[in-house]
């Protein structure tokens, strides 16, 4: 129950769209602490540990399924 509030229901989480500052600042913080995703969402004020993970690898696949269209036309 305490996750799910944390993670899901809190108010003062920020579930909006993610803005491209967020994004860049997301995997440059990725890059440089890896998949600590706690530590992460500490410099994202308002997105939770959960949300910070499940952005990353929902951008990640979107990405790689672009390369792998893009490879396949060649």
């Amino acid at each position: 129950c305490r996750e799910r509030y944390n993670n899901i229901l809190n108010p003062e989480l920020n579930k909006s769209k993610w803005t491209l500052e967020e994004e860049d600042r997301l995997f440059a913080l990725h890059k440089e602490y890896g998949n600590s995703w706690c530590k992460i969402a500490s410099f994202l004020p308002g997105r939770s540990d959960l949300i910070c993970k499940n952005y990353f690898y929902a951008t990640l696949r979107k990405v790689l399924r672009r390369l792998t269209k893009a490879v396949g036309k060649d």
